[in-house]
């Protein structure tokens, strides 16, 4: 009879979780009622029975026989626990992290066998995982009447961290049904600045575990201060508290269009207030230096700050030259705007080029860092189809590195970030990046259309890769952010869409991104520039010039060659894209 009863109770599971009736799928965040936090451990089911809950610490889910379990009780199906529901809250017994308070009710299936709980609680990078084990004390079996018996556990997560919570109730065997009798609920701890002040939240003693580390990686040197003449420079900046444990600074300096970096090594010291100096010598004066300063710490944040060397005797020149412009102005002022105006009257417009925007915009070889071009260039998450095969993605790559070598954009590829890819999360670091770049570009494609608005043919479809699914939930979260902004009234020009290919609009952009701006590459480039950087190339009397983003010449900088070259389809060498010093086997394409 005892085989008969658990043979009749597991499929009566399998029946319930199939049915909708198991709770194993993802519970919300906030239940919607009261949870009272875990006080002395005792319970009182509605039959009057107490009931003792003793916390303990665990590994892994013990299996059923370590718990005390007779053989007939670990064969019979314990049922999930149910109405599962996970709270913010504050404690003090977690002075340093988020308070979770998690509540839930055992389920009437297998309830007379039921001896506790495992609560499992595990980030989605795998740097924060917790166990509590909740075993029951009864001086009386329960039973079903007994199911209304609210439980509840705290735990401490770090902020701003997504989480994965999983429930068990135990004994429980191991076998096929295991995941049956699973509750789980995800959650997203809140940042420290909603729970915490300003002062509280920016020194990264207040962390604990990896989101000290992350906050101790992310710090960057205050105050910076440069200043010197002729062929020595002189930077101070701040150091890192001693608590941050931090044992040097690396201070990287090079000529504005050179790439050859010089190293300083500045050692931290210890219980020292103030600065630290570092005296740079041996330099070209009348030149533009770009300077990095970095912590010792792997995978710290850089600053960059670029300052203009002078001559000893450049500024008393450059003042005495001044005073006596000013001078020569107001004499002569009256005269200076009627010549002015008669000159604009005859000879029409005026036309001014500048070359040489960005550093260096038109030259096809040294391109300076990405900080030393301008103090904050425009940010681009740039996405692509991967249904458009190879060569797609190297149009997608090529364009990329001709944005940011020569156009002095910050360019996000996925590409580029597999490590971060990796490390934060595949959804998590797509949401953070769409949301922190200042533009979210979509390279457009016939097979893009087809996959984004599901036009394809009849049938039943492939399953998607991890990058297919990835690419839909960009193309996805843009076009809602894009609606969301045309109903409020929000700034539409975050959205760009772009082709290569001659055929229209229609037939390459997909239905949620018809409200973005459109460009067709490579004729509409100078109005892309012009979107991103916020300029105005042609304005009445005016005309500001910049090399090598025409169709006539882009191709005469070494990524615009390589851009040439993916457009046409036309073989290169394998690291070409990657390494841009690298030579390039394409045909040169005739000059204008």
């Amino acid at each position: 009879m005892a085989e008969l009863f658990a043979n009749f109770a597991l499929w009566g599971l399998l029946w319930a979780s199939f049915s909708g009736l198991a709770r194993g799928a993802d519970y919300p965040v906030d239940c919607g009622k009261e949870v009272s936090e875990p006080d002395d451990g005792r319970r009182t089911s509605g039959s009057g029975k107490v009931v003792q809950v003793i916390v303990k610490s665990c590994s892994t889910p013990s299996p059923c026989t370590e718990e005390g379990g007779t053989s007939e009780q670990c064969r019979v199906a314990i049922g999930p626990p149910e109405d599962l529901c996970v709270t913010s809250t504050s404690s003090s017994q977690c002075p340093r992290k988020e308070a979770l308070l998690l509540g839930w009710k055992a389920s009437p299936l297998g309830i007379e066998f039921l001896r506790g709980f495992y609560v499992r609680v595990h980030s989605e990078d795998g740097s924060d995982v917790q166990c509590q084990r909740l075993a029951l004390r009864t001086v009386a079996e329960l039973d079903a009447g007994d199911a209304s018996m609210e439980f509840s556990a705290l735990v401490c997560v770090q902020f701003s961290t997504a989480y994965s919570l999983l429930l068990y109730a135990y004994p429980f065997p191991h076998d096929s049904t295991y995941q049956l009798r699973t509750a789980t609920a995800a959650h997203t701890s809140r940042a420290c600045e909603d729970t915490h002040d300003a002062g509280y939240c920016s020194n990264c003693m207040n962390y604990d575990g990896y989101a000290k580390e992350s906050c101790i990686r992310k710090w960057v040197p205050e105050n910076i201060t440069v200043s010197g003449t002729g062929s020595t420079m002189n930077v101070t900046f701040s150091k890192a508290p001693d608590s941050y444990g931090i044992s040097s600074y690396t201070v990287l300096y090079t000529r504005r269009q050179e790439v050859n970096w010089q190293r300083v090594t500045v050692q931290h010291p210890l219980q020292l207030q103030g600065a630290l100096q570092v005296l740079l010598h041996d330099l070209s004066p009348r030149t533009d230096y770009c300077i990095q300063i970095f912590s010792s710490l792997p995978d710290s944040t850089r600053k960059a700050v670029m300052y203009h060397l002078r001559e000893p005797d450049e500024f008393p020149i450059l003042a005495v030259v001044t005073v006596a412009s000013v001078l020569l102005v107001a004499l002569a002022v009256l005269l200076q705007v009627c010549v002015h105006r008669r000159c604009l009257m005859q000879k029409g417009p005026l036309v001014v080029e500048r070359k040489g925007l960005f550093g260096s915009l038109g030259s096809p070889s040294s391109p300076a860092p990405q900080s030393c071009l301008q103090s904050s260039p425009p940010s681009i998450f740039l996405c692509y189809s991967p249904w458009g095969g190879p060569q797609h993605t190297r149009l997608a790559l090529a364009l990329a590195s001709y944005l940011q070598l020569h156009c002095a954009c910050q360019v996000t590829l996925d590409l580029w970030e597999e490590l971060s890819m990796a490390r934060e999360g595949h959804m998590t670091w797509l949401s953070e990046r769409i949301g922190s770049c200042r533009f979210v570009m979509v390279l457009c494609s016939q097979s893009l259309k087809q996959s984004a608005d599901r036009t394809g043919p009849p049938g039943p479809q492939p399953l998607a890769s991890e990058q297919e699914r990835l690419f839909l939930a960009a193309t996805s979260l843009a076009g809602e952010q894009l609606l969301q902004a045309r109903l409020t009234s929000g700034d539409l020009s975050k959205f760009i869409t772009v082709s290569f290919s001659q055929d229209g609009a229609d037939a390459q952009i997909p239905r949620v991104l018809e409200l973005a701006a459109h460009y067709r590459l490579m004729q509409d480039f100078p109005k892309l520039f012009s979107h991103l950087h916020s300029l105005r190339l042609d304005q009445p009397g005016y005309r500001l010039h910049v090399g090598n983003i025409a169709p006539d010449d882009y191709y005469l900088v070494r990524s615009g060659y390589l851009l040439y070259c993916a457009i046409n389809g036309t073989p290169q060498a394998p690291d070409t894209a990657l390494a841009p010093q690298a030579p390039v086997h394409c045909p040169r394409p005739a000059g204008p």
